[in-house]
């Protein structure tokens, strides 16, 4: 978890890229509800990208909700696997802290961070029910981290369907 989170938290100030842009013009509105309406991705990013931006405005600031989710998701992995084996969790987290795609996607104004730590809770969330399907408590965290990852992003219709499937 500590080399996920020094990776992250590495160039955090590497300058605003064009779909951050997008992201950042679309919070900065006088209307956010109305923007978001008329945008064309679901609003759970831009709604956490907006409250963080009322503690601060500084582009590496802006960027912490992504790391967090970041290392978030090598967190559930591990959590995911160690069930298994303590050894593969290792190993996963391991191979997931550095991984190019993931650290690129966790140091972004986006809401791809967001979703790999959505997508990464949902299957260790099914993991959980399926061994205790009589825990209500765990259909109902798996459902409502599902509706987060589609609030998050659309993609993630396709993430509950392998989440259903994985169920079965």
């Amino acid at each position: 978890l500590s080399l996920a989170a020094v990776l992250r938290l590495l160039a955090l100030d590497k300058g605003i890229w064009q779909d951050e842009y997008g992201s950042l013009r679309l919070i900065s509105g006088d209307n956010l509800f109305a923007a978001l309406r008329a945008h064309n991705h679901p609003p759970l990013y831009y709604l956490v990208l907006k409250a963080t931006s009322l503690l601060a405005r500084d582009d590496s600031f802006l960027r912490l909700p992504s790391v967090v989710a970041g290392v978030g998701a090598v967190f559930c992995l591990w959590r995911w696997v160690s069930r298994y084996s303590q050894f593969g969790a290792a190993c996963a987290a391991l191979l997931a802290a550095p991984q190019p795609l993931f650290v690129r996607y966790s140091q972004e104004m986006r809401m791809y961070g967001l979703l790999l730590l959505l997508t990464t809770l949902s299957f260790w969330l099914a993991d959980e029910w399926r061994r205790n399907w009589s825990d209500w408590r765990l259909a109902a965290a798996l459902t409502l981290v599902l509706v987060l990852a589609v609030s998050a992003h659309l993609i993630a219709v396709f993430v509950a369907t392998a989440v259903l499937f994985y169920l079965a």
